[in-house]
Order: C-alpha cells, then sequence, then structure tokens
C-alpha cells in the first residue's frame, strides 16, 4: 500500500512539475527592457534600467531577437540612438537599452542558451509589437 502512494505521489509531482513548466513557457504579450551589447542580449521582463543599471542580476533572460531587424545598418563599431556604454573589468562596450513590447513566450533552458549558455531561460519573439530606444546608460557591473 506504501509502495502505491509513494508511486502515486511522485506521478502528481511530474504532473504539476510539468504543467507549471508548460505554462511557464506560454505565447503570451511580453514587456520590458532589452539590452543588446557585445556578445550578449539580455531581457528582463517588466522593468525599466536606473541610470547604474541595475538590472544585472540572474533574473535576465537571452532575447533571441536579431538587432538588424530594428536597425538594418547596425554595426558594433556604430553608435546608434540608443547607445550607451557597459563597463566592467574585463573592459568597455557600446550597449543598447530599449522598452520592448512583443508576443512570444519564455523557454527555460536548465542547462543554459545564448552566447555561451550563460543565460538560463530565452525569449522568443513571434511578433514585435513596440521597441523603443532608451539612451544615455553608463552602466559599470563588477
Amino acid at each position: 500500500m506504501l509502495k502505491k502512494l509513494v508511486i502515486a505521489a511522485v506521478g502528481l509531482t511530474v504532473l504539476i512539475a510539468m504543467g507549471a513548466w508548460r505554462y511557464a513557457e506560454r505565447t503570451r504579450v511580453i514587456d520590458g527592457t532589452w539590452l543588446w551589447m557585445f556578445e550578449g542580449s539580455e531581457f528582463v521582463e517588466k522593468r525599466l534600467p536606473g541610470r547604474e543599471c541595475e538590472l544585472y542580476d540572474h533574473s535576465a533572460g537571452w532575447l533571441n531577437y536579431k538587432i538588424t531587424k530594428v536597425y538594418p545598418e547596425y554595426s558594433y563599431n556604430r553608435q546608434l540612438p540608443s547607445s550607451g556604454r557597459y563597463s566592467s573589468s574585463y573592459g568597455q562596450w557600446n550597449l543598447d537599452a530599449f522598452e520592448v513590447r512583443f508576443v512570444g513566450r519564455k523557454r527555460l533552458a536548465p542547462l543554459g542558451t545564448g552566447h555561451l549558455g550563460g543565460w538560463a531561460s530565452e525569449y522568443e519573439v513571434d511578433q514585435m509589437l513596440s521597441i523603443k530606444p532608451i539612451g544615455g546608460l553608463d552602466c559599470y557591473v563588477s
């Protein structure tokens, strides 16, 4: 009897976990801040950056969207209207920040996604609804 209860409890736990996973990955309207930089495409839902870029934490996901869809002439060597700077102990890079709203989904990636697998989730964009540049950011991340 105990064995059947344990098997039922494990089965129920698996079903609940699968349902929660599917709910997290549903297609929906998503808004937040997209930070595009050299080898990085970070997205944080429902948050805008302050001047100190406090967005940098472990809640960010990789946004799978090409900057050339916004600026066809994009190049890392060219300043854009949204450009700011990202500085760390490794150097300085251009940073382009956008307030975005899109139809898409968040995919959980326990083994990593994005550049060198550095993100635990990835946002897929089906349709970009709006994108507005955020200018003048000067981020230092230690």
